[in-house]
């Protein structure tokens, strides 16, 4: 393993020889982060790389993905050497702001991803390069207003359609740089071929079911007045007749056309139309499943003979993981993933009270 740290603008400054990273995290549609400390006395031991804002590049041995990202608040100065927090580059990007009015007409999720991020890119000298980008779904026109590049890809491209984001860290001539990409889907469905087995290759499981349940949603457009607005409603049947009638209402700000509208809808009622059960597992580098063989936003098959009420064995989506380099321990959180197909009605349907 090395780690290695970077000025401002990513130029690999120095390599950490007397210090150590920990509690290193990798999260799907979320920023990560992790834990350094340096030496007093050593190379790495700067300003310039242990200021906010300084870059930081990980490299593993045993199979797990490179990580990188930013330096930033807390540092704490401990005895004969630094402790400074590092977040993967989300952190960063959720401090570029939009201008006061930025406007897109007609453009699909993927567009104002890349224009979005290049704007910030241009304006903060982040480092980011344009990888696979989805350009699929319906075509947008969003308006934003002094928002920063996350909340626009969180807070609105994420619910506009339901896709997924991640930023890549790479070397590129001694610089340190990241990779943004926009997946339909992020990840391989792989469970056929990869399992988390309790007893085998994972040491300690724990199982919980959490989330607030809806059903049936009213998504409200933008307008002067409720006679101008629009009204989707979403529902998902086997939901309903499992747990009962469970609905909400969100009103997103300035969106107005209808297909945007759906989308919301649809994801409002693929994030909440079923608990989420959560697999927190405590995991080994040893078969059936290294951890070379599967990464954040994979589909694996996590089979835990102590938990349910019958075991519990299921199909589930990593969305995060935590490696500790010095205790060799590696944490998952995995979540069932669940099939369904929304039914999208109008507004004169079935209204609530009828």
């Amino acid at each position: 393993m090395r780690v290695l740290l970077g000025d401002q603008v990513g130029r690999v400054r120095a390599e950490v020889t007397e210090g150590r990273i920990g509690d290193v995290v990798w999260r799907l549609n979320q920023s990560g982060s992790a834990t350094l400390r340096v030496k007093r006395g050593s190379a790495a031991f700067a300003l310039e790389t242990l200021d906010p804002g300084a870059r930081v590049y990980v490299e593993f041995d045993n199979g797990l993905p490179a990580w990188g990202g930013v330096l930033d608040l807390p540092r704490a100065w401990l005895p004969g050497m630094v402790e400074i927090k590092a977040y993967t580059i989300e952190r960063l990007l959720a401090f570029q702001m939009t201008a006061k009015t930025r406007g897109f007409y007609g453009e699909v999720a993927g567009s104002i991803f890349s224009q979005i991020l290049a704007e910030a890119d241009r304006r903060a000298l982040i480092g980011l390069t344009m990888g696979t980008v989805w350009m699929g779904g319906a075509v947008h026109y969003p308006r934003y207003h002094f928002r920063d590049a996350m909340w626009v890809v969180d807070d609105s491209i994420r619910k506009m359609e339901n896709c997924d984001y991640r930023f890549v860290p790479y070397l590129d001539d001694n610089r340190i740089m990241f990779r943004a990409e926009l997946h339909e889907l992020l990840g391989n469905d792989k469970r056929e071929s990869v399992a988390l087995v309790e007893g085998a290759n994972v040491a300690r499981a724990g199982l919980t079911e959490q989330g607030e349940i809806v059903n049936r949603v009213v998504i409200v457009g933008s307008g002067a007045t409720w006679g101008e607005r629009t009204v989707i409603w979403g529902r998902e049947e086997t939901s309903r007749a499992r747990f009962g009638l469970r609905e909400a209402m969100l009103a997103p700000s300035d969106v107005t056309q209808p297909d945007t509208l759906n989308r919301y809808a649809d994801n409002a009622i693929r994030e909440s139309a079923y608990p989420h059960t959560l697999a927190d597992l405590t995991v080994a580098d040893v078969v059936p499943a290294r951890f070379a063989d599967y990464d954040v936003g994979d589909v694996v098959r996590v089979i835990l003979p102590a938990m349910g009420f019958n075991g519990y064995d299921a199909p589930m989506r990593i969305v995060a993981r935590g490696f500790d380099p010095w205790s060799g321990k590696c944490e998952l959180v995995c979540d069932e993933r669940f099939e369904y197909l929304p039914v999208m009605q109008d507004e004169d349907e079935n209204q609530p009270g009828e």
